[in-house]
């Protein structure tokens, strides 16, 4: 039921493989600061981004499979009568999912999956932008290791879902500060649940929270500049055919102080189209 509610999600227990497009426009309508205060933009600044991505994922054993994300970014921002528009390739993802407990094998006992990633500074860092308004900055520019643990209960027509898992940046050398820069290690969270309708359509909810440890320069810590993203979200999936799946979701932030930290305050349409191989 859960297999393509979100993300790249899993394969389902007859698929062999499966690969998807997925597009997202995100609009920007403020920002939290240093100091946890929203603040929603001025009429006169725009901030939008569209973004899409393609990704894959293949069975190599009944346990074990491998996945793919391939996404390009391209921006538009707006100051008064200051346009810039920019895109690029964003950065990719390679990683494995191991199930160490599959759906239904223990019939008490939740699903456990390992999952395992890299992420490679394929987008154009802040450092590396061109444009003043930064349009054209579609990642972060350091090299990125992933972990995290799924769980996964269901009990017909509904499931239970919680994703865990930690980010571990790699320092990278700024050579226009001339110093090491590392981003704070991060925990990420999303708790989730849906209900199927009939055979073809499923409904999800979901909760996230992403806290982001503070900024180093040269190991010396950048205090206050820690991130904090909480964000709700609603998807909907349906299995047109026994092989398409098309996925609509809609995802927001909790737009008020205290509830996110030197992040940006966005709203998330996407659409992905999944084929699934058997």
């Amino acid at each position: 039921m859960s297999a393509a509610v979100s993300g790249v999600g899993r394969l389902k227990n007859w698929e062999k493989l499966a690969f998807g497009l997925r597009t997202s426009v995100l609009g920007g309508i403020g920002h939290w600061d240093t100091h946890g205060d929203w603040q929603a933009y001025r009429p006169n600044y725009n901030d939008v981004e569209w973004r899409s991505e393609l990704w894959g994922l293949v069975g190599l054993h009944r346990k074990v499979s491998l996945f793919f994300r391939v996404p390009w970014s391209m921006n538009y921002r707006r100051a008064g009568d200051l346009v810039d528009v920019g895109g690029f390739v964003s950065d990719v993802q390679l990683g494995g999912r191991f199930e160490i407990l599959s759906i239904g094998e223990l019939i008490h006992v939740p699903a456990i999956a390992l999952n395992l990633s890299v992420s490679a500074p394929a987008g154009r860092s802040t450092e590396q932008t061109t444009h003043v308004l930064a349009a054209d900055v579609t990642g972060r520019g350091a090299w990125v290791l992933n972990a995290g643990l799924t769980f996964e209960k269901t009990f017909y027509p509904g499931f239970l879902r919680w994703d865990t898992g930690v980010q571990i940046p790699l320092p990278q050398y700024r050579e226009d500060l001339k110093q090491h820069q590392r981003f704070g290690l991060s925990w990420i969270n999303t708790f989730s649940g849906g209900v199927e309708i009939g055979s073809v359509l499923v409904l999800a909810a979901s909760f996230r929270v992403l806290w982001e440890d503070n900024l180093r320069f040269d190991e010396q810590v950048q205090e206050n500049s820690y991130r904090l993203d909480l964000g709700l979200g609603l998807s909907a999936a349906w299995a047109f055919t026994p092989h398409w799946t098309i996925v609509g979701s809609l995802d927001t932030g909790l737009f008020a102080s205290q509830l996110g930290h030197n992040q940006p305050g966005r709203l998330t349409c996407t659409l992905n189209l999944r084929y699934g191989y058997f």
